[in-house]
């Protein structure tokens, strides 16, 4: 009799666990499709980090662009070159009579869920292909690369400049900071289920999101306190601005860091972050670093949510990212001509 029920629970276990695989299978597979092409913003940042991103073999990066990757994502193809940039293919020396300007920055400069034609640095290119700019060398011909990555904050920019931007010879190098610039970099986390996983990345996105929904501190005070002059990330931050100034001087590069707004409340009188972008701008005088503040370009824009990417996801679009290239162009001419970095 015991030998009968044994049997039995076995049994029922051993069908117990054909069901609960069958169930994620079927699970997995209604995922895969349900998010095969979408715009929810959790599940799109999982492919971009499954499927182009890779972890780097310098700590201080992080991780960094597969090469000749290619995935639609959030609503655009992102395609990166031979040497893991979202840019056309080009040439590690740099041709003669070109004048070469690497741009630094994270998912805003990378061009998340933006066409590639639309991005920023495409843009600015453009301008300066085809419009005059006081002070710079005319008759030459102007390149603007990409070198932004999803996730970085500021030392991992200047860390991909030393490992990879200086080796392009650039004549001037941008930094685009955002606001979360002064995060920690992210620690790599790695698996079978995380990697490969789209019913697992599913619903570890929904947990978070439950679990960050019961928090009481709002997006606002998150990002305030980065900026505690105690915080590490605030420190690191500063230091690694310094030492982009310091790379410039070393080469005799022109250096130059500007300002992108967060897009949530663009009012003049109640930007949540105005404290915060004049300490940037205060920093740099202090270092001696042009820093230009983009938010004069961005002000009382109304309604907000016509620059964002998405309804839920405020990365900035095309409209808002040619006005950076814009705010850039502008300033830049100033900058020549006066080293005073004002948009007007």
């Amino acid at each position: 009799m015991k030998l009968v029920k044994f049997k039995q629970i076995i049994g029922h276990g051993f069908l117990l666990s054909i069901g609960l695989i069958l169930a994620l299978l079927i699970g997995e597979i209604l995922v895969r499709v349900a998010f095969h092409e979408s715009m929810d913003f959790d599940m799109e940042m999982w492919k971009y980090a499954t499927m182009i991103k890779i972890a780097s073999d310098d700590p201080s990066v992080g991780h960094e662009h597969r090469p000749n990757r290619s995935s639609f994502l959030m609503g655009v193809e992102v395609t990166t070159n031979s040497f893991g940039l979202r840019d056309d293919e080009i040439s590690l020396k740099k041709p003669h009579n070109t004048y070469r300007i690497v741009i630094l920055g994270d998912s805003i400069t990378m061009g998340w869920g933006v066409p590639q034609d639309k991005l920023y640095p495409t843009q600015l290119e453009n301008m300066l292909n085809t419009q005059s700019l006081d002070g710079f060398p005319p008759n030459m011909r102007y390149e603007v690369l990409n070198l932004g990555v999803g996730n970085y904050n500021t030392v991992q920019e200047v860390a991909r400049l030393r490992k990879i931007g200086l080796q392009f010879e650039p004549d001037m190098v941008l930094l685009g900071y955002f606001i979360n610039d002064a995060e920690l970099t992210p620690q790599p986390v790695s698996g079978f289920l995380i990697n490969y996983s789209y019913l697992y990345a599913f619903l570890a996105s929904r947990l978070r999101a439950l679990s960050l929904g019961a928090e009481s501190s709002t997006y606002e005070d998150y990002y305030s306190e980065l900026y505690v002059d105690n915080q590490p990330g605030w420190q690191a931050a500063k230091a690694a601005l310094a030492e982009l100034l310091e790379i410039g001087n070393e080469r005799d590069i022109p250096v130059v860091t500007f300002i992108i707004p967060e897009l949530h409340d663009l009012s003049s009188t109640t930007y949540p972050f105005a404290d915060i972008h004049k300490k940037l701008v205060a920093l740099g005088i202090n270092l001696g670093l042009p820093v230009i503040d983009l938010f004069p370009i961005f002000s009382n824009y109304s309604p907000e949510e016509e620059l964002w990417v998405s309804p839920t996801d405020a990365h900035h679009n095309a409209l808002a990212q040619s006005m950076i290239a814009e705010g850039i162009y502008k300033a830049l001419r100033t900058i020549t001509i006066n080293n005073i970095p004002t948009v007007d």
